[in-house]
Order: C-alpha cells, then sequence, then structure tokens
C-alpha cells in the first residue's frame, strides 16, 4: 500500500459549460442556473493525489472522465458542496484532457492535463534502535531518484547534496547535526513531500556532571556527557550564552568553557543543535571576596582613603559606604577607596559583577570638633574664629538657630561673620552627611545699633500686616520701605510693632530702613521679600561705561537671567549721560544674534534709541517674539557715551 503526503503547486485552469445563452467570462455562453466549471487543478498533478474542481453547481456533475477514458463516478467525489469538490487522479492516468459530466451536459477542459511523478516511501530502516548522527538511514520507495531532500520533524534537512547514494527506489543518507525522532519527509524539486510511516529514534546529548561548581570568572568549567559534539552553546546563569566557536574545547564526552565575568551563581544550560536545552543538576556557586580586613591609609575621614585586604578582591566592580557609592582602584591585590562627603558610621559594602556582595567590618569616621570661640563675644556685625579640629568637613553653620555665614580658614579654624539676626547662643556645625556637632558653651553677641530686631515676617504682599519684634521700637519714628513710608499701623510696643506694606510698594527683597526720634537712620538686618502690585525682577546693577567706541557692551546674554519672564513683562534700562557730546545712544539687541528687539520701534536708522543729555530710562512693553527672545537667549546693551547703571524688568502681579 502506498502512504503520500505532499503539497502541490496549483496552476488554475479555467473551464466553463455551456448550458444556455447567457455571456461568461472571456465570452462563453452559460446558463446562470446550470453547472458552471470555473477551474480544476493543480496542473500538473501527481498520480494519486487530489485534483479540485470547482465552480457553480457542481454538485449536479455526475462523473469525471480522464484521459485514456478512465470514469470516476460521483460517488467516488470527495468533499462535494456546490461550489467544489475533489477528484482522485487515477494511477495509469495519461496526459491529454480532462471531462466534466454533468446533469444535461458535459464540457472538456481546454488545457491539457499532465503529471508529476508519484514518489513514494515504502519503508525506512534501522528503526529496531537508536541512532546519532552520522549514522546511515536506508529509504525504500518509488521514483526516489526525483528526491531532491530529506527532512526531519524538527525542520533539519539534509540535502541531496550530502546523500551517500540515491536510486530510483533507494536513498542512503546519514543523520544530520540537530535532527530529532520522529517520521522522515522526502521532498521533490516543487516542495512536493512524502512522509514514512515508522518513527526513526534518535539519540539526543546529555549532561553528566559540571567540574567545579565553585568558579569565579575566568576559570575554565569541564562539563562531561554524552553527544556533547552536538551543543551550540552553553549558559552560565545571569550571563550572556557562549557559542561553540568560543569554547575553549569540545568532544563528544566533554565540553570546556571559561566562566564570564556576569555569571551569577545557578545552574549551567546547554542547547543541542535540535535547539533542546538541557539543564545541570548542580548549581554554580560563584566566590565573592573574603578574610576582609579594613584600615584607614591616614585616617577615617571624608576625602581620605580606606585600604581592603583579602582574597578575590579583583572580583569587586563596586564599594559602597552605606547606600553612598565610592570611587576606588585595585592593585597589589588591596582596594582603596575614597571615604565621600556624604559617607557615614557603618559597614561598607563590596558588590560584584555576579550580583553579590560582603560586608567589611564597621569603621566610624572623624567629625568636626568645637574647641573654642576667638574671641567669645562680638558686636553683632563682627567676625570671631572657631577653634577646632576637622573643621574643614563642615558645610554650614548656626549661631543660636539663626543660620551664620563662615570661611573655612584651614581644618582647625572657621571665621564666621554674625549680623543684627544673630544673638548669643551656641554654634551648630553641619557636615555634608548630615551629623551635626553643637558647641559647649555660647557664644556672645552684643549690639551697637539702637533699635534690635529679632524678627520680622519673611515674605508678603503689598496690602499684608507684617509682624516685627525685637527691642527699642519706641526709639522708631518711620519705616520705609525703600523710598515709600509705611503709614498704617495696627500695633507699636517697645518690642512688637505690626504694621501694613504700602500699596505702593514695588515687589522685591527690602531691608527696611528706620528713621529713628534722633534723626538717625539704621537699616534692618532681616530681609523681607515683597509681592507687590509690580513684580521686579533685577537683572543687572553696576556702573559700565560704554564710550564712545562702540566696542564695549552689557552682556545679559546665554545665562539664563531671562528664563522667568512672563509675557507681559516691561524692560527698563538706567543710564547716565557721559560727555558733552552732542548726542547719546543706546541699543537694546537679542542675544542670539545682536538683532535689535522689535518692540524698540523708536531708532535711527543703525537701530538706536537717542536718548537726551541728562536723561536717565528707557522703558518698552515688549512683545511675545521679544519676550521669547529674551528666555532664549537674553539681552545685550550697547550705546555711544552713556554708562549703563541698572537693567531690570517688570510684570503685573496676578495674584494680587
Amino acid at each position: 500500500m502506498k502512504h503520500l503526503k505532499y503539497y502541490i503547486m496549483a496552476v488554475a485552469v479555467l473551464v466553463l459549460t455551456v448550458t444556455g445563452c447567457d455571456k461568461g467570462p472571456d465570452g462563453y455562453e452559460v446558463d446562470g442556473s446550470g453547472t458552471v466549471i470555473e477551474a480544476l487543478g493543480p496542473n500538473p498533478v501527481l498520480r494519486g493525489a487530489d485534483m479540485n474542481i470547482v465552480g457553480q453547481h457542481v454538485d449536479r456533475v455526475t462523473s469525471v472522465i480522464f484521459p485514456s477514458g478512465i470514469e470516476i463516478g460521483s460517488s467516488d467525489f470527495k468533499d462535494v458542496t456546490s461550489g467544489s469538490f475533489k477528484v482522485t487522479v487515477p494511477m495509469d492516468a495519461v496526459p491529454g484532457y480532462v471531462k466534466v459530466v454533468y446533469k444535461g451536459g458535459s464540457y472538456e477542459s481546454k488545457t491539457a492535463i499532465s503529471y508529476t511523478e508519484p514518489f513514494e516511501v515504502t519503508s525506512i530502516s534501522p528503526t529496531d534502535k537508536a541512532l546519532v548522527m552520522g549514522d546511515e538511514v536506508t529509504v525504500k520507495g518509488e521514483y526516489l531518484n526525483n528526491i531532491t531532500s530529506i527532512g526531519f520533524v524538527n525542520g533539519v534537512v539534509v540535502d541531496s547534496t550530502d546523500f551517500i547514494s540515491q536510486s530510483r527506489y533507494e536513498i542512503v543518507f546519514p543523520i544530520a547535526r540537530g535532527a530529532v525522532s520522529g517520521k522522515i519527509y522526502v521532498a521533490d524539486v516543487n516542495g512536493n513531500q512524502a512522509y514514512s510511516d515508522e518513527d526513526l529514534t534518535i539519540t539526543q546529548p546529555s549532561i553528566v556532571s559540571v567540574s567545579p561548581t565553585t568558579v569565579r570568572p575566568g576559570d575554565v568549567v569541564t562539563i562531561t556527557g554524552t553527544l556533547l559534539d552536538q551543543i551550540d552553546k552553553v549558559t552560565f546563569s545571569g550571563a550572556s550564552a557562549i557559542t561553540v566557536s568560543d569554547f575553549t574545547s569540545v568532544t563528544k564526552t566533554t565540553i570546556k568553557v571559561t566562566v564570564p565575568s556576569d555569571i551569577h551563581d545557578g545552574p549551567v544550560s546547554i542547547t543541542t543543535a535540535a535547539a533542546a536545552v538541557l539543564e545541570s543538576s548542580e548549581d554554580m556557586t560563584v566566590k565573592v571576596p573574603s578574610g576582609l580586613a579594613i584600615t584607614p591609609e591616614t585616617r577615617y575621614k571624608a576625602g581620605l582613603n580606606v585600604v581592603i585586604s583579602g582574597t578575590d578582591l579583583d572580583l569587586v566592580t563596586g564599594v559602597d559606604f552605606g547606600s553612598v557609592s565610592s570611587d576606588f582602584t585595585y592593585s597589589d591585590s588591596k582596594i582603596k577607596a575614597v571615604i565621600p562627603e556624604t559617607a557615614t558610621d557603618g559597614k561598607l559594602t563590596l558588590s560584584t559583577a555576579a550580583g553579590k556582595s560582603v560586608d567589611t567590618q564597621e569603621i566610624t569616621l572623624a567629625k568636626p570638633v568645637i574647641s573654642s570661640f576667638s574671641p567669645s563675644s562680638v558686636v553683632a556685625g563682627d567676625k570671631f574664629d572657631l577653634i577646632g579640629e576637622d573643621l574643614d568637613l563642615v558645610k554650614s553653620a548656626t549661631l543660636d538657630g539663626v543660620d551664620i555665614p563662615f570661611e573655612t580658614v584651614s581644618a582647625s579654624k572657621l571665621t564666621l561673620t554674625t549680623s543684627a539676626v544673630h544673638a548669643t547662643g551656641k554654634v551648630a556645625l553641619k557636615c555634608a552627611n548630615g551629623v551635626t556637632v553643637t558647641s559647649d558653651n555660647d557664644m556672645t553677641i552684643t549690639y551697637n545699633s539702637i533699635v534690635i530686631v529679632n524678627s520680622l515676617t519673611s515674605s508678603a504682599s503689598v496690602g499684608d500686616y507684617v509682624t516685627m519684634t525685637g527691642s527699642k521700637f519706641n526709639m522708631i519714628e518711620s519705616i520705609y520701605f525703600g523710598t515709600v513710608k509705611v503709614t498704617d499701623y495696627s500695633k507699636r510696643e517697645d518690642n512688637e510693632m505690626i504694621f501694613k506694606i504700602p500699596d505702593s510698594v514695588e515687589g522685591g527683597t527690602y531691608n527696611i530702613k528706620f528713621v529713628l526720634t534722633t534723626g538717625d537712620e539704621e537699616t534692618c538686618p532681616s530681609s523681607i521679600d515683597v509681592k507687590g502690585a509690580v513684580t521686579t525682577v533685577n537683572i543687572f546693577s553696576g556702573s559700565t561705561d560704554l564710550g564712545t567706541g562702540w566696542s564695549t557692551v552689557v552682556n545679559l546674554a546665554w545665562q539664563n537671567l531671562f528664563n522667568d519672564m512672563p509675557q507681559g513683562s516691561q524692560l527698563y534700562v538706567e543710564y547716565e549721560t557721559t560727555n558733552d557730546d552732542s548726542y547719546s545712544q543706546v541699543k537694546l539687541m537679542r542675544g542670539s544674534d545682536w538683532a535689535v528687539l522689535t518692540s524698540v520701534t523708536d531708532v535711527n536708522a543703525w537701530g538706536c534709541i537717542d536718548v537726551a543729555k541728562g536723561s536717565t530710562k528707557v522703558t518698552y512693553a515688549l512683545n511675545t517674539q521679544d519676550v521669547n527672545d529674551l528666555v532664549a537667549a537674553g539681552l545685550v546693551v550697547s550705546g555711544y557715551s552713556v554708562k549703563i547703571t541698572k537693567v531690570y524688568y517688570t510684570y503685573p502681579n496676578t495674584s494680587k
């Protein structure tokens, strides 16, 4: 009995029945209610295979006649519907025309049918034993001389060029690398296939052992097993696959591979040529540094080095002081790591590329020590020295809880500058790691000013009431924000005042001025941020003489000075005219290309603003383009016979 399975490349053959007078495809006359044969195929077709006949009302077909005269009745048709059916091509059919017979008539194909040779597989051997790569297999059958390849169920193919022998009735071929157990198929040049009834049994590789199992990157591991010459790659847990071209060596029973740097703990897997993945029963354990000892290179202090000794330290890829990473070097079997500024007391953690870590013993870091003040008492506004140890670690300082500026003179001395906001109290020093040390003794502050302000509201809007506490307030005759006098008080006492910020105060930061009953003036050391009806943003204050050579400019470009400028802003440039020339000029340009601002329209032919002798300021309401240009690239001011003293902009305070 023949056993065939194949795929046929189809070529449709158009045929039509003629049973009426309607015009059909290509001018054929068809009966719309009769039988229409639209196509049959494939052509050529394999003898013994099915031919498809497609059309309309083909369930009325009674027989199909193959040349020469071989008639197949409708009882042998397959998968019959009104639109199609199949009929098996007889083995002894010859080339020629196919006739389709239906109730009331018949039609013969316009194209002659032809055939491909009906190759088949009758047996394969050996099937009574397990085979390995290279073993010979014999296939017996018919028309095997037309076979161009033999395939296995997993897609591995043996090309005819690798056949050991081939004839019409027999093929001998070797088991291919990566082939698996199961049926095989033979195929011709057109892709037609015929499968075997029997299965081949093909032995696959296996892992027996892995050694050593405790490793470090760079070690060579030996995998033992069977058929290991059919392995395509080896993969260590967490690492990239090692392909066969990178094996140290390979035989049927052993594979040697070098352990990669990114290996993690876990099993080893091998991938066979058949794409099967096999995993070792043993886990690989990656070594970590051990026998650790840590010592300071000089002292345990931020910025200095620690020295770590032990074994396998070359595996270390990271050194952390708590949660803070450190720069480190490895040489002479030791690690030197820099103590970061933000490091705190505790253990160091060494990490490896394998995702493993190990801790050292704990260390205690140096902290600032406060020994004394010199002098121990100063007038507010004066400086004093703080004497101690490791003071170069200090990042900020407070006096009686109030921030105080300082200069680091050396590791043993800080110079702190007081102001009228400071009062007698303890000095606290804070390091980058958050550690704070506080003096045992108070630093004494005295005052030369009459009015002492201990506290003042730090931020308010025009029209708000603010509170100020301190002493000697009875000596205050009046209070000014710049040139604007305070007129509304809800409380005036010697140690507390509550007053309203006048509506005419522009937004900005102020150190308010006190006019005393004696006529003297004092400035409050505490500042207050005022959000005015109009907010003022100062960009430049100084005195830049632009001269008469056009070579000097006030360059306010590319410094992000206008980043927060909103639409609707007004630009101001203040200046002094500097000589008796007949004219002075100011030119306002965007920083990107020094083109004149488009909002500045009162310019001469050279883009300059002619300003009168003795005038002091120009101002322009900026359009959308100019605001965008200033935000992006800033401003450049040039001119002739002027000295630029101030550049600022204002915008409405919409919250007021």
